[in-house]
């Protein structure tokens, strides 16, 4: 777990880091990240290590603090580190030391959402100049995040093995190495004319092909114009000067420009929208059918049974799946997400029916069970799952969700 908590820092001190240079570069100065993401992420780690002997020894590790300042130019690069360097003196205090899942993953969904400001940055001054230094720690907060995920996806006993804890250190040096790689100007100006290869091999054709085939149908069109115009005139002898050479000789010669510096810049920053925008939507669906949360640790709240509620008819819920079987199980998700909401615990060894045994506390029992059976059928039968299973794991969701709100 210590590891976990070592890399669950170095990856948000990575994001956080990412967006302090981007406001520093704005501001007109700039910040050395590197020496102080890994002191901060070893003093937290530290601190879990020597708490699991004496309490009290937890705070020895916080000496490493003030050296994240030696590395500072300028006082806001000293505030920028002032921050997480009092969020881990916080965390250390009361002891936050177990990462969970549930809480991981929120938060790298609300991550990938803010990424789309560097992009949007480029349009603002020199866009390279701002996008490629954050390049590193972007690469270690994306790799460090997603090997968190995984690692606490494992049960408690499984991340204290000793072949677990030296994979993932393997990993985790690996991770450190590729951010640190990333950091070469030679490699970011490698990574750089990569990119505008790719773009020119793969996005400037389509558009090329797009204009040829918009600029045949505007001459087609035209054509056909002149034709209907000639036939409504009745003129029994077609025009002596094509309309088309005319306006060429009109306008004069072409001359061809490279575009200006805002449309390139404009041009690529679209380009970069839609990618992170379709990663984002990518890792969310995977992370919605991933997700594993861990037991809620506190006071467990007593409620009332909520009052049951018959729904008229199913309501499709928005990007529901069109395919009954994932539907039915999409709903179920849903519902485990309900159940989460309400104080209910899932845990790795719970299946649906202690799910439904937990939920019983909070739900009337009959759509959790209806629900369930039709998951089940779902989940584990063969034979075709007809539209009226997704109809009806609709309406068992839709009541329960209706109880829920009642109830709040």
């Amino acid at each position: 777990m210590t590891l976990a908590l070592f890399l669950k820092s170095l990856s948000e001190n990575a994001f956080y880091f990412s967006l302090a240079h981007l406001v520093l570069a704005l501001l007109g100065t700039s910040i050395d990240a590197y020496p102080p993401l890994l002191l901060l992420s070893l003093a937290l780690a530290l601190s879990r290590t020597l708490a699991a002997r004496s309490p009290r020894l937890r705070y020895l590790p916080l000496v490493l603090l003030p050296v994240c300042f030696a590395f500072t130019h300028s006082l806001p690069a000293a505030g920028a580190v002032a921050l997480p360097s009092l969020f881990t003196a916080f965390s250390v205090h009361r002891q936050l030391f177990e990462p969970q899942y549930g809480d991981c993953v929120d938060a790298f969904r609300r991550s990938l959402r803010i990424l789309l400001i560097f992009p949007a940055a480029a349009l603002f001054g020199a866009g390279r100049a701002v996008l490629l230094p954050v390049l590193p720690l972007l690469t270690v907060f994306l790799a460090g995040s997603v090997l968190l995920l995984r690692m606490l996806r494992h049960k408690e006993e499984t991340l204290r093995q000793p072949r677990f804890v030296a994979i993932n250190t393997a990993l985790v040096c690996a991770v450190l190495a590729l951010g640190a790689l990333f950091s070469i100007p030679a490699v970011l100006s490698w990574l750089a004319s990569g990119a505008a290869l790719l773009y020119r091999i793969l996005i400037v054709p389509p558009l090329m092909c797009l204009s040829y085939l918009g600029t045949g149908i505007a001459w087609v069109l035209l054509q056909l114009l002149t034709f209907l115009i000639s036939l409504l005139s009745k003129s029994p002898n077609p025009p002596a000067v094509n309309e088309i050479e005319q306006i060429t000789d009109q306008l004069g010669e072409t001359i061809m420009r490279e575009p200006s510096a805002l449309m390139r810049n404009l041009s690529v920053t679209v380009f970069l929208l839609a990618a992170v925008l379709l990663a984002v939507l990518y890792l969310k669906r995977r992370l919605g059918r991933l997700r594993k949360a861990a037991p809620q640790r506190g006071v467990v709240e007593t409620r009332t049974q909520a009052q049951p509620f018959a729904s008229r008819r199913p309501v499709r819920e928005l990007f529901a799946p069109r395919n009954a079987r994932r539907a039915v199980r999409w709903y179920y998700r849903r519902f485990l997400g309900l159940y989460q909401t309400r104080g209910g615990a899932l845990r790795p060894s719970y299946d649906s029916a202690d799910v439904a045994k937990g939920a019983y506390s909070y739900f009337a029992p009959e759509p959790v069970d209806e629900l369930r059976a039709v998951y089940l059928d779902a989940r584990y039968g063969e034979a075709e799952i007809p539209r009226q299973a997704a109809e009806q794991a609709a309406r068992c969701y839709q009541t329960l969700k209706h109880n829920t709100k009642e109830e709040l």
